[in-house]
C-alpha cells in the first residue's frame, strides 16, 4: 500500500509512505515493524501543534525517521471508509481529518493544535459522497490559499469541493474527466 502524507521532516513537501511485508517507510526512511495491523493510513499534517507532521496516532519528531508511541485519539473509526488528512478547512490554521462515513455522509473534525486532544468532536459537512471512489485531499488545488476535496465517481470525472475556509465546502465542480484509470488519488 502506497499514499503520500504531510511532511515528516523539514523541507515542507509531502512524503510518500508505504508499507511492505508489515514494515512502514517514510519518504525513504525506515519507521518500525508491526504496520500489518491497519487497513490504511492518513498524514493529516501536524495535529499536535508541534510544528511537526503527525501521522494519525503517532507524532512525528520532524525529521523524517520515526514517531513516537501510538496515542489513542478517539474511538469509532471504523464506521469510516475514508479517512483523510485535510490540510486546514477549518481557517484557524490547524490541520483537520475528514471521514467518510460508509452511507457517504462527510464529517469534519477540527484540529485542536494539542497532542493530547487533537481532535475536536465531528460535524456534518456534506452528504451523498459513497459516489465517489476515490476520495483525496490534495491541499489547495484551485489557488484561493484554502484545502479543497476531490473525487472521482463511478465514470470517471474528477470533481473539487472548495473549502470556504470556515469549516464547510463548497458545492462541487467538475475538474477532470477519465480519472478512472488511476488506482487511488492521494
Amino acid at each position: 500500500m502506497r499514499g503520500l502524507a504531510s511532511s515528516f521532516d523539514n523541507d515542507g513537501q509531502a512524503d510518500q509512505l508505504w508499507f511492505y511485508q508489515g514494515q512502514l517507510f517514510a519518504g525513504g526512511n525506515f519507521i518500525g515493524l508491526g504496520w500489518q495491523v491497519y487497513d490504511s493510513l492518513t498524514g493529516p499534517g501536524d495535529l499536535s501543534g508541534d510544528g511537526k507532521g503527525d501521522l494519525y496516532l503517532y507524532k512525528g519528531n520532524g525529521l523524517g525517521t520515526k514517531f513516537a508511541a501510538k496515542a489513542k485519539v478517539g474511538y469509532g473509526f471504523n464506521t469510516y471508509n475514508k479517512i483523510v488528512g485535510a490540510g486546514d478547512l477549518s481557517g484557524d490554521g490547524i490541520a483537520d481529518v475528514v471521514a467518510r462515513a460508509k452511507d457517504g455522509t462527510l464529517y469534519l473534525y477540527k484540529g485542536t493544535g494539542n497532542a493530547a486532544t487533537p481532535l475536536k468532536a465531528r460535524v456534518k459537512i456534506g452528504t451523498g459522497f459513497n459516489i465517489y471512489n476515490k476520495f483525496a485531499a490534495p491541499g489547495d488545488i484551485n489557488g484561493d490559499g484554502k484545502a479543497d476535496l476531490v473525487g472521482v465517481d463511478a465514470k470517471g470525472d474528477l470533481y473539487r469541493y472548495t473549502s470556504t475556509g470556515t469549516g464547510k465546502i463548497t458545492k462541487r465542480v467538475e475538474i477532470g474527466y477519465n480519472f478512472n484509470i488511476y488506482n487511488d488519488l492521494f
